[in-house]
């Protein structure tokens, strides 16, 4: 069989699965303008595949027919998420508050899509090169319809705001020469520790003389590139949701998942400890004894020196710089609309809103006027530790739930916005 056959009949099959879910009732017109994008590029591989036939030049179709499969490889995952996305498990009174949100944060040609997915930890795909702007977040399928955990979704948006906004600044350039330069000032700290690893580096003048120096080094700046954008990502869910953050974030991942920490993460309780610093920060109250409902995983052992030595390195600077990256996220959310607990007197009006929602859920009742998500949300949570008192019997966690959603609805018609432009 001739490969031309294969890549045709592939796509044929993606094609008609395309057209399939086109049948679908979609309830928002992100996913039907993801769908369409992807439909046109399928379009444009037909076109190329119908140009060739069986006696064209072998290395040309070898082209085609792999730039073809790489198409099905890198986007049926994308089609799989459209049609999860219009599943009824998915709670969607969510999705037009965080879509306001997303538009808020990362300019009006967001488009964010949210489905249920059976990965444990909530997930984002970005910066997709067919898909550009496109924002697709995954939320674990047993939790799709609590909208209690719904300000982890900020952590997602806030790796959506480092790749859209911070990783294409001048202050991103400056941030990784401070970072570069924390882990070099470290190494010649440690110098005598350093060189039995690297022999080969002869002074410390030389760490960045040659490729061959810099790869000694590297992976640490990688990690610690990456450990700072899950602080980041961490204080942009803070700083949009309150409280309610660190609620949703322990809810998920309290105390810790056993084995060997991941080394692009911060371990659990830095994590959390630079989380407490930015509630400070931000001007707000974490929930008594936070830190204690979480542990770190191992850390590297000795048998493998070389890596314990970089990823404490990558520790150090990543720790040494959160403190910039807590200003940072703050300074990027600084706007008309996001709340903003720094204020005494904001803090306060805050603080009587959540109370105000709190009692109405007390009475059984959507509250009206909340202002925003976030208000809800705390309040959620506020409702959630303290039990409904007219409700006692095993449902009133399903019944938190729909007031919360129902809340969400009413804040949508009570915006003067039209829910799509």
């Amino acid at each position: 069989m001739h490969p031309l056959f294969f890549a045709k009949q592939r796509l044929a099959a993606f094609r008609e699965e395309l057209e399939r879910l086109e049948r679908s009732e979609f309830p928002y017109p992100a996913a039907e303008a993801a769908l369409r994008r992807i439909k046109e590029v399928c379009a444009q591989q037909v076109s190329a595949l119908e140009l060739l036939v069986e006696g064209s030049d072998p290395k040309t179709i070898a082209k085609y027919c792999k730039e073809q499969l790489l198409f099905l490889w890198d986007y049926l995952p994308f089609l799989g998420f459209i049609l999860r996305s219009t599943n009824v498990r998915n709670a969607f009174e969510i999705y037009t508050p965080l879509q306001r949100l997303a538009w808020r944060i990362l300019g009006p040609d967001a488009q964010l899509l949210l489905s249920s997915e059976w990965y444990y930890s909530p997930f984002i795909y970005t910066q997709v090169p067919l898909l550009p702007r496109f924002v697709f977040i995954g939320v674990p399928a047993h939790e799709s319809g609590n909208p209690l955990i719904v300000p982890v979704a900020g952590h997602e948006l806030g790796h959506a705001l480092w790749a859209e906004e911070v990783e294409k600044s001048l202050w991103n350039a400056a941030f990784n020469r401070r970072l570069e330069a924390a882990i070099l000032g470290k190494i010649r700290a440690q110098w005598s520790g350093f060189h039995k690893l690297h022999p080969e580096v002869v002074k410390p003048e030389d760490l960045n003389a040659t490729w061959v120096d810099i790869a000694t080094w590297a992976p640490a700046f990688t990690w610690a590139k990456r450990q700072s954008e899950e602080y980041f990502c961490d204080f942009v869910g803070l700083r949009l949701f309150g409280e309610s953050y660190l609620y949703a974030f322990a809810h998920l991942l309290s105390p810790v998942l056993e084995g060997r920490r991941t080394l692009h993460y911060p371990n659990m309780l830095r994590r959390v400890r630079f989380q407490l610093q930015a509630a400070r920060q931000y001007g707000i109250t974490p929930p008594a004894n936070y830190e204690t409902w979480f542990q770190d995983q191992d850390e590297p052992t000795d048998d493998d020196r070389h890596e314990k030595f970089l990823v404490g390195l990558a520790d150090s600077a990543a720790d040494e710089l959160a403190p910039e990256l807590i200003t940072h996220a703050s300074s990027l959310l600084h706007q008309p609309g996001l709340p903003d607990w720094r204020d005494e007197e904001q803090r306060q009006k805050h603080i009587a809103i959540v109370q105000r929602i709190n009692d109405d859920f007390a009475l059984v009742a959507p509250a009206e006027s909340t202002g925003n998500i976030a208000h809800i949300l705390n309040a959620g949570w506020k409702a959630a530790l303290s039990g409904i008192p007219q409700v006692v019997n095993h449902s009133s966690e399903k019944v938190l739930r729909e007031l919360v959603l129902k809340s969400l609805d009413v804040l949508e018609f009570e915006s003067k916005n039209p829910p799509f432009p």
